[in-house]
């Protein structure tokens, strides 16, 4: 009877993992134009609530519908926001948005834009995972993060040096007598 062939599986390595987690983001924002926003308010309530995270991508002023969900930065805040839009006018080279909060009762101020100029508009909303990351760049959470860190190298190395000791060829530490 033939032997069969049993694929063995490899655990991803550590640096892998690491890699993964940091470069991902920055893969996707470059190349891709895809970022993500953690909902700080409840503007936009029921649909997105405070500590969604929302994965943006980028579309060009006049790609941009009514009803769409697009991200941008309110100068008074001084802070992204993200609205849908109510209404759109076309102007030349310019598309002026209005937008509105679902849970506000009046419109935004109108915003305008070259028809070419790349917006964020929302593709996907990841539930509550904000919350995560907005402890992950605190203080006490970068603190707490670079302790897990260093407690997870410690744990990977430390067996990883005891298993390559024990494979070095034992050296003799008695004295011997040459004569």
């Amino acid at each position: 009877m033939p032997l069969l062939h049993r694929s063995i599986r490899k655990k991803p390595s550590f640096s892998l993992v690491l890699g993964m987690i940091f470069l991902l983001p920055a893969i996707l924002a470059v190349y891709f134009g895809i970022q993500l926003h953690v909902v700080t308010t409840g503007s936009m309530r029921p649909g997105i609530q405070p500590g969604d995270v929302l994965v943006t991508h980028l579309k060009t002023a006049s790609a941009i519908q009514k009803g769409e969900i697009i991200l941008l930065f309110n100068n008074e805040s001084q802070r992204a926001q993200s609205h849908r839009v109510v209404d759109i006018s076309y102007n030349s080279n310019l598309v002026t948005f209005t937008t509105q909060g679902d849970a506000n009762p009046l419109a935004d101020s109108k915003v305008e834009d070259p028809s070419l100029m790349p917006i964020q508009t929302v593709a996907y909303v990841v539930p509550k995972i904000g919350y995560l990351l907005v402890a992950t760049h605190s203080h006490q959470g970068l603190l707490l993060g670079g302790i897990a860190f260093l407690i997870l190298i410690f744990f990977y190395f430390i067996p990883s040096l005891k298993r390559a000791s024990a494979k070095l060829p034992k050296i003799q530490t008695s004295p011997e007598k040459y004569e």
